[in-house]
């Protein structure tokens, strides 16, 4: 477990899980990975934090995501290329 995620749950406790069962993942608001005050700590699931990266145009978050999403190999193809 990432330290970032140990720090979410000794603040606000467990992590919840989506309707398939998949952890949340805990998103950094500020964007910066470094910073793991619990302030900066949020817990989304796995499409909202897909979201917030292709929002912010942070392509290459979203695909990493999208692998865990399973997203198809097209789609990933489309993302790598913007």
């Amino acid at each position: 477990m990432t330290i970032y995620r140990r720090i979410y749950e000794q603040h606000y406790g467990s992590i919840p899980k989506d309707e398939k069962g998949r952890s949340y993942e805990i998103h950094h608001i500020d964007g910066n990975r470094q910073n793991n005050s619990p302030s900066n700590l949020i817990a989304v699931s796995i499409q909202e934090h897909y979201d917030i990266h292709y929002r912010n145009q942070v392509y290459c978050a979203c695909m990493l995501i999208a692998t865990r999403m399973r997203i198809s190999t097209d789609e990933i193809s489309k993302l790598s290329s913007l």
